[in-house]
């Protein structure tokens, strides 16, 4: 072989050696790579003095916002006094934070000139013989030293002018519905015993104004409800600028210091229109509606305006309003007297009254006091309520619903009308600036009266009254679209409707016509219950006089309860025993409810269809203490819902209808759908309500 072919083999044999090499050792595992280190610089960090400049300077920001704050609330503090607005000129200045002594001066006169203003406005008011406005433009001066020694300073200015009277907000004696009361240092309260124990709750204060059956009681602004609080203890927690008010059968007024009103209770006595008033200088409530007068002499109305009692929109140079039930009048400033609403018992009729100076309102009467000190009365006299022609010299004076009081300038207290809740037992007595002194003689005491009328025997009305309650019933025709014979069943403490059985005892006997059943048990009104011997067995819970007949958890029912409301009650949350003791005795078990807290519930799943036609008998309620029966003819439960609804009833429940809906009133059936059924059913029970020996 030739040297250059031999050096050529070796080299190929060296690189397929080298090759070979190569491939075994890409196939044997590599070993770990070492870690990798990457050189960095140590964490920056700040230095002590750094961060203490940092805290500085965040703590120099902050002081100088909270400064600018200061400023901006002190800059809006004395804006708000430019504008007038001195309270919350007053709050935003001590919201400001400013030393103490610069508080304090500005405080001081901000003060000073608030009250200046208020004490001409009150010395003004005082001018033109309106003590009534005076006082309650006092009641806004801050100061109180200044504002007791402005108070004096009116009282002994009204003196001079020969108006001797010692009240707050124009009257030293109120009337209600079972009570009358004499205002001084220590309030003296007779009258239906659930008003026992509340004198005390009345004293002190700056004002007191009575209702039906209850009182506000108005204390540096803030207001306070005694008795029945309208369901409104929230709405009056945060008032505190009241200065009048006024209170009808389930709703108020409380008047603002800035013209405004809050309504309180029942909202649907025109609480939405009562609300939007301005410039209100006074206010009044009837029983359904509300009155202002404002500042021009004008007189505004709200709620229901059943018989133009809101019809006052042409009034004007008005100086003083005030409500009866059902009707509304106002005192002009020439003397004159204006009236509009029901008429029935001739309560308007005071069109030819002159030199009148001051106005109440009874329940269907009205008084007016005379520049002379006599009183006038008209309307409604069925208890002697409007016999005041005898009395002189009086100066200050109130109606309740069938009773009139009076104070004489001798201070005599003369009274008249209903007694049977001895309610006019201050007759007789003196009033002094500490309270009432008795000088009471024997023969002064009223006996009980109890009054029965009946109109047409047909239509009505069908009137009665004794010292436990009233009856009001009557047909009533709405546009032709329902029939219904409806009573008004006004009650007092411990006497509600209850259930009355068949032999007149505490069992059922066997079923006999309504009239009799009425007439067993002496009941002045009664109205076909839940038809007992058939419910009896059914789901519910079923109370008679205190006895528990049955007890099952499924339909809802209702009763009255012992401060004047009737409730439902829901068998699957309270018991029998729970009921008893909390002083129900009679709960009827029928359905459906129709109504709940003024709103019309949804019973379209009810057995008993919502659109049947058929007589119905219902239990409703307006307000704590007044309930309605009602005996509908023809007519679907949604006719008989929205009728209730229009009369103003917060609660309604559906009695036994058909050939049982039957309405008696002292023995003799009233109803006019009784007359339509083809035959009558016997009864073993309706609901009762008053008893009287006439009525058997």
């Amino acid at each position: 072989m030739k040297r250059n072919d031999r050096l050529l083999s070796i080299g190929t044999l060296l690189l397929l050696a080298l090759l070979a090499g190569g491939v075994l050792a890409a196939c044997q595992p590599k070993a770990p790579a070492p870690p990798l280190v990457v050189e960095t610089e140590p964490p920056h960090t700040l230095s002590p003095e750094a961060v203490e400049q940092a805290r500085q300077a965040q703590a120099q920001r902050e002081a100088a916002e909270a400064e600018r704050q200061r400023q901006a609330l002190l800059d809006q503090g004395l804006q708000a006094r430019a504008e007038g607005r001195f309270r919350d000129a007053l709050a935003l200045v001590t919201a400001s934070g400013l030393q103490p002594e610069w508080i304090e001066v500005i405080e001081e006169d901000i003060l000073r000139e608030h009250d200046a203003l208020v004490a001409a406005d009150a010395q003004a008011a005082l001018e033109g013989l309106d003590l009534k406005k005076a006082l309650a433009l006092s009641t806004q001066v801050m100061d109180g030293p200044a504002r007791d020694a402005l108070r004096q300073a009116l009282y002994d200015a009204w003196a001079e002018k020969g108006c001797e009277l010692r009240e707050t907000y124009g009257n030293s004696l109120l009337a209600g519905a079972w009570y009358s009361l004499s205002l001084g240092e220590t309030p003296h309260l007779a009258g239906d015993k659930r008003y026992e124990g509340l004198a005390a709750d009345l004293a002190g204060g700056d004002a007191v104004i009575g209702g039906v059956f209850s009182w506000m009681k108005i204390t540096s602004g803030r207001v306070e409800l005694i008795g029945d609080t309208l369901g409104a203890t929230k709405d009056v927690a945060e008032i505190t600028d009241a200065v009048g008010g006024a209170l009808g059968w389930n709703h108020g007024l409380v008047l603002h210091g800035d013209g405004t009103v809050t309504h309180l209770g029942a909202r649907q006595y025109g609480r939405g229109a009562a609300e939007e008033w301005t410039n209100v200088t006074a206010v009044a409530a009837g029983a359904f509606h509300s009155l202002g007068l404002t500042q021009e002499g004008t007189v505004v109305a709200a709620g229901l305006d059943l018989d133009g009692q809101c019809q006052v929109q042409a009034w004007t140079d008005v100086v003083a309003v005030a409500a009866g039930l059902r009707h509304s009048v106002a005192l002009t400033r020439d003397g004159r007297v204006l009236a509009t609403g029901d008429d029935s018992c001739g309560q308007c009729d005071v069109s030819h009254w002159e030199n009148i100076v001051a106005l109440r309102c009874g329940g269907n009467f009205t008084l007016g006091l005379t520049a002379d000190g006599r009183l006038l009365a008209a309307g409604d006299d069925s208890c002697d309520q409007c016999d005041v022609s005898q009395w002189e010299s009086v100066i200050a004076f109130d109606g309740g619903l069938w009773h009139t009081v009076a104070l004489l300038q001798d201070g005599r207290i003369v009274a008249t009308g209903a007694n049977g809740h001895d309610q006019l037992a201050l007759r007789g007595t003196r009033l002094y600036a500490s309270g009432v002194r008795e000088e009471r003689p024997e023969d002064c005491e009223l006996e009980e009266t109890e009054f029965v009328y009946t109109g047409d025997p047909l239509n009505g009305p069908w009137l009665y009254y004794n010292g436990q309650g009233a009856v009001i019933a009557a047909f009533d025709e709405d546009s032709g679209k329902i029939r219904a014979t409806r009573a008004d069943l006004i009650c007092t403490w411990g006497h509600p409707p209850t259930g009355i059985f068949s032999g007149g005892g505490d069992k059922p006997a066997r079923p006999v016509r309504a009239t009799k059943l009425a007439q067993q048990n002496r009941a002045v009104f009664a109205l076909t219950g839940d038809y007992f011997t058939i419910r009896r067995n059914a789901d519910g819970l079923q109370l008679r006089r205190g006895v528990v007949f049955k007890e099952q958890k499924k339909t809802v029912g209702f009763g009255f309860y012992p401060d004047g409301t009737m409730r439902f009650i829901d068998p699957n949350e309270i018991t029998a025993e729970e009921l008893l003791a909390q002083g129900v005795t009679d709960s009827w078990v029928f359905g459906p409810a129709l109504i709940e807290d003024g709103m019309a519930r949804d019973i379209h799943k009810h057995p008993l269809s919502y659109n049947d036609v058929t007589m119905r008998s219902v239990v409703a309620s307006l307000c704590p203490y007044h309930h309605i029966g009602a005996a509908y003819s023809f007519s679907t439960l949604a006719q008989v819902t929205e009728n209730l609804l229009g009369y103003g009833c917060e609660i309604a429940y559906n009695l036994d209808g058909g050939r049982s809906s039957m309405m008696v009133f002292m023995g003799k059936t009233i109803n006019r759908s009784a007359f339509l059924n083809s035959g009558w059913r016997g009864l073993v029970d309706m609901v009762g309500f008053l008893t009287s020996d006439l009525a058997k």
